[in-house]
Protein backbone atom coordinates (compact mmCIF):
# COMPACT_ATOMS: atom_id res chain seq x y z
CA UNK A 1 0.00 0.00 0.00
CA UNK A 2 1.41 3.55 -0.74
CA UNK A 3 0.74 6.31 0.53
CA UNK A 4 -0.60 8.03 -2.33
CA UNK A 5 -2.87 5.15 -3.17
CA UNK A 6 -4.66 5.15 0.20
CA UNK A 7 -8.05 6.25 0.53
CA UNK A 8 -9.31 5.67 4.07
CA UNK A 9 -7.27 6.60 7.63
CA UNK A 10 -6.87 2.72 7.72
CA UNK A 11 -5.24 2.68 4.27
CA UNK A 12 -3.05 5.38 5.17
CA UNK A 13 -1.95 3.81 8.71
CA UNK A 14 -1.15 0.72 6.49
CA UNK A 15 0.94 2.79 4.10
CA UNK A 16 3.30 4.72 6.39
CA UNK A 17 4.05 1.38 8.74
CA UNK A 18 4.95 -0.60 5.21
CA UNK A 19 6.87 2.82 4.31
CA UNK A 20 9.28 2.77 7.50
CA UNK A 21 7.96 0.62 10.31
CA UNK A 22 11.17 1.25 12.34
CA UNK A 23 10.31 5.03 12.16
CA UNK A 24 6.99 4.17 13.93
CA UNK A 25 8.87 2.33 16.62
CA UNK A 26 10.65 5.44 16.88
CA UNK A 27 7.67 8.08 17.39
CA UNK A 28 6.32 5.73 19.72
CA UNK A 29 9.08 5.53 21.99
CA UNK A 30 9.69 9.41 21.54
CA UNK A 31 6.31 11.89 21.85
CA UNK A 32 5.18 10.97 24.79
CA UNK A 33 8.19 12.01 26.86
CA UNK A 34 8.62 14.83 24.47
CA UNK A 35 5.45 16.01 25.37
CA UNK A 36 6.06 15.32 28.81
CA UNK A 37 8.97 18.08 28.80
CA UNK A 38 12.24 16.23 27.73
CA UNK A 39 14.10 18.19 25.54
CA UNK A 40 16.37 15.41 24.65
CA UNK A 41 13.04 13.52 23.04
CA UNK A 42 12.16 16.71 22.03
CA UNK A 43 15.40 16.76 19.47
CA UNK A 44 14.75 13.39 18.39
CA UNK A 45 11.08 13.96 17.62
CA UNK A 46 11.81 16.32 15.26
CA UNK A 47 14.75 14.35 13.89
CA UNK A 48 12.55 11.55 13.18
CA UNK A 49 9.73 14.11 11.55
CA UNK A 50 12.40 15.46 9.31
CA UNK A 51 13.72 11.95 8.28
CA UNK A 52 9.99 10.66 7.92
CA UNK A 53 8.63 13.67 5.74
CA UNK A 54 11.40 13.71 3.32
CA UNK A 55 10.59 9.88 2.86
CA UNK A 56 6.87 10.65 2.44
CA UNK A 57 7.64 13.64 0.09
CA UNK A 58 9.79 10.99 -2.04
CA UNK A 59 6.77 9.21 -2.01
CA UNK A 60 4.08 11.50 -2.98
CA UNK A 61 6.26 14.22 -4.98
CA UNK A 62 8.75 11.49 -6.93
CA UNK A 63 9.78 14.06 -9.13
CA UNK A 64 10.93 16.45 -6.32
CA UNK A 65 8.18 19.65 -8.08
CA UNK A 66 6.89 20.02 -4.25
CA UNK A 67 9.87 20.56 -2.25
CA UNK A 68 11.71 22.52 -5.22
CA UNK A 69 8.99 25.19 -4.23
CA UNK A 70 9.22 25.16 -0.73
CA UNK A 71 6.54 22.97 0.54
CA UNK A 72 8.50 20.57 2.34
CA UNK A 73 9.76 23.56 5.09
CA UNK A 74 5.58 24.43 5.47
CA UNK A 75 4.98 20.51 6.06
CA UNK A 76 7.72 20.42 8.50
CA UNK A 77 6.44 22.99 10.86
CA UNK A 78 2.84 21.84 10.64
CA UNK A 79 3.92 18.00 11.40
CA UNK A 80 5.32 19.72 14.92
CA UNK A 81 1.51 19.96 16.03
CA UNK A 82 0.91 16.10 14.88
CA UNK A 83 0.81 14.62 18.47
CA UNK A 84 -2.14 16.29 19.06
CA UNK A 85 -4.26 15.01 16.11
CA UNK A 86 -6.89 12.82 15.69
CA UNK A 87 -4.78 10.12 14.08
CA UNK A 88 -2.87 9.85 17.81
CA UNK A 89 -6.09 9.59 19.57
CA UNK A 90 -7.27 6.35 17.20
CA UNK A 91 -3.63 4.57 16.07
CA UNK A 92 -1.19 5.56 19.01
CA UNK A 93 1.86 7.70 18.84
CA UNK A 94 3.55 5.79 16.80
CA UNK A 95 1.30 5.18 13.91
CA UNK A 96 -0.67 8.47 14.75
CA UNK A 97 2.43 10.73 14.05
CA UNK A 98 3.08 8.98 11.02
CA UNK A 99 -0.17 8.86 9.80
CA UNK A 100 -0.03 12.85 10.19
CA UNK A 101 2.54 13.34 8.61
CA UNK A 102 1.56 11.26 5.83
CA UNK A 103 -1.63 12.92 5.65
CA UNK A 104 -0.19 16.15 5.47
CA UNK A 105 1.99 15.43 2.72
CA UNK A 106 -0.90 14.09 0.91
CA UNK A 107 -2.57 17.52 1.02
CA UNK A 108 0.17 18.85 -0.44
CA UNK A 109 -1.07 16.89 -4.05
CA UNK A 110 -4.05 18.73 -5.09
CA UNK A 111 -4.30 15.88 -7.37
CA UNK A 112 -4.80 13.66 -4.36
CA UNK A 113 -8.08 13.39 -2.17
CA UNK A 114 -7.63 14.72 1.50
CA UNK A 115 -7.79 11.94 4.11
CA UNK A 116 -9.80 13.81 7.19
CA UNK A 117 -8.00 12.53 10.70
CA UNK A 118 -10.44 10.52 13.01
CA UNK A 119 -11.55 12.58 15.97
CA UNK A 120 -10.61 13.13 19.62
CA UNK A 121 -7.17 13.66 21.26
CA UNK A 122 -5.02 11.34 23.07
CA UNK A 123 -6.49 10.73 26.69
CA UNK A 124 -2.64 10.92 27.49
CA UNK A 125 -2.27 14.54 26.15
CA UNK A 126 -5.05 15.83 28.61
CA UNK A 127 -2.47 17.66 30.75
CA UNK A 128 0.05 18.22 28.20
CA UNK A 129 1.34 21.93 27.56
CA UNK A 130 1.20 21.89 24.58
CA UNK A 131 2.58 25.41 23.60
CA UNK A 132 5.66 24.54 25.19
CA UNK A 133 5.87 21.48 23.54
CA UNK A 134 5.67 22.92 19.86
CA UNK A 135 8.58 26.17 21.31
CA UNK A 136 10.95 23.21 21.96
CA UNK A 137 10.00 21.03 18.29
CA UNK A 138 10.33 24.05 16.72
CA UNK A 139 13.71 25.19 18.50
CA UNK A 140 14.83 21.83 17.98
CA UNK A 141 13.73 21.98 13.88
CA UNK A 142 15.72 24.85 13.57
CA UNK A 143 18.87 23.49 14.54
CA UNK A 144 21.26 21.98 12.03
CA UNK A 145 20.38 18.92 9.89
CA UNK A 146 21.78 15.79 10.37
CA UNK A 147 23.82 14.77 7.87
CA UNK A 148 22.65 11.42 6.24
CA UNK A 149 19.33 13.47 6.25
CA UNK A 150 20.94 16.21 3.95
CA UNK A 151 22.64 13.17 1.93
CA UNK A 152 19.35 11.45 1.09
CA UNK A 153 16.93 14.43 0.25
CA UNK A 154 19.89 15.53 -1.97
CA UNK A 155 20.16 12.65 -3.68
CA UNK A 156 16.52 11.76 -3.57
CA UNK A 157 17.51 8.35 -1.80
CA UNK A 158 15.37 6.48 0.39
CA UNK A 159 17.18 4.56 3.29
CA UNK A 160 17.66 1.24 1.39
CA UNK A 161 19.54 3.31 -1.28
CA UNK A 162 21.34 5.49 1.14
CA UNK A 163 22.87 2.73 2.80
CA UNK A 164 23.83 1.44 -0.55
CA UNK A 165 25.83 4.27 -0.95
CA UNK A 166 27.98 3.32 2.16
CA UNK A 167 27.55 -0.20 1.74
CA UNK A 168 25.24 -0.68 4.82
CA UNK A 169 22.11 -1.84 5.20
CA UNK A 170 18.64 0.39 5.74
CA UNK A 171 18.51 -0.76 9.67
CA UNK A 172 22.47 0.39 9.87
CA UNK A 173 21.52 3.73 8.29
CA UNK A 174 18.50 4.52 10.86
CA UNK A 175 20.65 3.60 13.50
CA UNK A 176 23.01 6.08 12.53
CA UNK A 177 20.40 8.50 12.55
CA UNK A 178 19.05 7.74 16.03
CA UNK A 179 22.72 6.91 17.86
CA UNK A 180 25.01 8.81 15.78
CA UNK A 181 27.34 7.92 12.96
CA UNK A 182 30.39 5.55 14.18
CA UNK A 183 33.26 7.17 14.47
CA UNK A 184 35.17 5.21 11.54
CA UNK A 185 32.85 6.03 8.80
CA UNK A 186 32.68 10.18 10.21
CA UNK A 187 34.73 10.90 7.52
CA UNK A 188 32.88 8.72 4.62
CA UNK A 189 29.65 10.87 5.80
CA UNK A 190 31.56 14.23 6.05
CA UNK A 191 32.90 13.45 2.52
CA UNK A 192 29.52 12.72 1.07
CA UNK A 193 27.88 15.76 2.08
CA UNK A 194 30.49 17.77 1.21
CA UNK A 195 30.27 16.38 -2.58
CA UNK A 196 26.20 16.85 -2.09
CA UNK A 197 26.74 20.17 -1.02
CA UNK A 198 28.87 21.49 -4.06
CA UNK A 199 27.02 19.65 -6.59
CA UNK A 200 23.68 21.33 -5.10
CA UNK A 201 25.20 24.36 -5.74
CA UNK A 202 26.50 23.71 -9.46
CA UNK A 203 22.98 22.60 -10.59
CA UNK A 204 19.29 23.72 -10.69
CA UNK A 205 17.30 22.94 -8.32
CA UNK A 206 15.53 19.24 -8.28
CA UNK A 207 18.38 18.20 -10.94
CA UNK A 208 20.96 16.32 -8.40
CA UNK A 209 18.83 13.30 -8.17
CA UNK A 210 18.89 12.89 -11.81
CA UNK A 211 22.12 13.38 -12.02
CA UNK A 212 23.36 11.29 -9.40
CA UNK A 213 22.57 7.85 -11.06
CA UNK A 214 23.75 9.01 -14.50
CA UNK A 215 27.49 7.52 -15.53
CA UNK A 216 29.62 10.36 -15.72
CA UNK A 217 33.03 10.21 -17.89
CA UNK A 218 34.45 12.37 -14.75
CA UNK A 219 34.17 9.20 -12.36
CA UNK A 220 35.21 6.82 -15.10
CA UNK A 221 31.98 5.79 -16.48
CA UNK A 222 30.08 5.20 -12.86
CA UNK A 223 27.74 7.31 -11.48
CA UNK A 224 28.08 9.77 -8.79
CA UNK A 225 26.21 7.03 -6.48
CA UNK A 226 28.68 4.54 -6.60
CA UNK A 227 31.71 6.98 -7.05
CA UNK A 228 30.77 7.90 -3.37
CA UNK A 229 30.51 3.78 -2.46
CA UNK A 230 33.48 3.52 -3.92
CA UNK A 231 35.48 6.40 -2.68
CA UNK A 232 34.19 9.32 -1.67
CA UNK A 233 37.66 11.45 -1.04
CA UNK A 234 38.11 10.43 -4.81
CA UNK A 235 34.69 11.88 -5.88
CA UNK A 236 35.18 14.84 -3.60
CA UNK A 237 38.21 15.64 -5.58
CA UNK A 238 36.82 14.93 -8.64
CA UNK A 239 34.05 17.42 -8.06
CA UNK A 240 36.62 20.20 -7.04
CA UNK A 241 38.25 20.00 -10.45
CA UNK A 242 35.28 21.82 -11.92
CA UNK A 243 33.95 18.74 -13.83
CA UNK A 244 31.08 20.41 -16.12
CA UNK A 245 28.63 19.27 -14.35
CA UNK A 246 25.73 21.31 -16.80
CA UNK A 247 26.48 19.04 -19.72
CA UNK A 248 24.54 16.33 -17.88
CA UNK A 249 22.13 18.35 -16.28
Amino acid sequence: MKISHATSAEELVEAVEELDPEMVVAFEEVTLPALGGSFEATKAFARYVRVFADEVFSEVDPRGQLRESGYREALLYRCMSSPMSGWVASFGFGRGVAASVAACGREMRTELRPIAPPGGIAPELVRADFGEFVRRAMTSLRLDEEPLTVIGRELGLNKRELGGVFGVSRQAVGDWMDKGIPSQRMSDVSTALKVVQVMSRKLKPGRLPLVAHRPAPAFGGKTLLEALHDDPQDALSKVDEAFDWSGTA
